[in-house]
């Protein structure tokens, strides 16, 4: 049994663009002055940043609300999605929107681009808390060094070094070959 991947659907491009404006900053993206909707209280400042910091990770996401003629629409998206829909229209939006330098807070839209979760995940850094210091994709075994990579398709093999340059350099050129331009080594 598969489960499908719920998409939230990013608003109407003229609601994003009457509220948010692409600017030439790490951060992409700025607030305009407008009211969440015709009947609110609730005021955006000119030059805020859009959104709030969700996790530890430094990914923001705002909350988008609007009133159309079908009614009344809220959904929360991450503001990476925002910037690159605005910079560049229109995408497939089942696809993940990639930050290039592997920095979730950095949303110009030079550094953002399409991928499949694959793709993503081949690209982000190292996950694990592990105090070791090694490398991505490289623990110790013994006196020894074990490399292990996702080629593709689930195919996975470890290789043994006897030094972490060797094992750094091999882990390197891995993922270079099958990982191409998502290629992340830290």
């Amino acid at each position: 049994m598969t489960s499908k991947v719920k998409i939230t659907p990013l608003p109407p491009i003229e609601i994003l663009e009457a509220r948010y404006k692409l600017v030439d900053s790490r951060e992409g993206i700025l607030t305009k002055a407008y009211k969440v909707s015709p009947k609110s209280r609730r005021v955006t400042y000119e030059g805020s940043l859009v959104g709030s910091v969700t996790n530890n990770k430094g990914r923001r996401q705002a909350q988008v609300e609007w009133e159309d003629d079908t009614g009344r629409h809220m959904v929360r998206v991450q503001t990476s999605r925002i910037v690159y829909r605005m910079a560049y229209g229109p995408f497939d939006e089942a696809l993940y929107v990639d930050h290039i330098d592997g920095d979730p807070s950095h949303n110009h839209p030079s550094n953002l681009r399409t991928c499949t979760a694959k793709q993503n995940m081949q690209n982000a850094k190292r996950r694990d808390t592990k105090a070791d210091g090694l490398p991505k994709g490289i623990s110790a075994y013994g006196t020894q060094f074990a490399v292990d990579i996702n080629i593709g398709d689930g195919d996975r093999g470890v290789v043994l070094f006897e030094n972490i340059r060797a094992a750094t350099r091999y882990a390197d050129q891995i993922r270079k070959r099958f990982h191409g331009e998502f290629a992340r080594n830290g």
